[in-house]
């Protein structure tokens, strides 16, 4: 697992729930990204960026560590659960 200690909680987000991402794409081929996050946590980040006085793209590549060369993360893309769906949440 990619979480701190391998300590990921497993959890459901109802049908309808709201995910978003900042990437260059969604998916690759047939498969999409599994890395997402709730959209009541991007007001927050909007407001933490700013108080830190960090271009966005910048202040999201450093919450997330995600390379540039893994992933440009150009694009905010949200997404809303068509079903229910189990994932794992967890500090990284």
């Amino acid at each position: 697992m990619a979480f701190s200690g391998n300590n990921g909680n497993k959890i459901l987000l109802p049908a309808g729930t709201s995910l978003f991402k900042f990437t260059l794409s969604i998916g690759h081929g047939n498969s999409v990204s599994p890395w997402w996050s709730e959209t009541k946590d991007l007001a927050g980040i909007f407001a933490d960026a700013i108080t830190k006085n960090e271009c966005l793209a910048t202040y999201v590549r450093k919450r997330t560590a995600v390379f540039k060369h893994w992933n440009e993360q150009k694009y905010l893309s949200i997404i809303s659960l068509n079903q229910p769906v189990y994932v794992y949440e967890g500090d990284i």
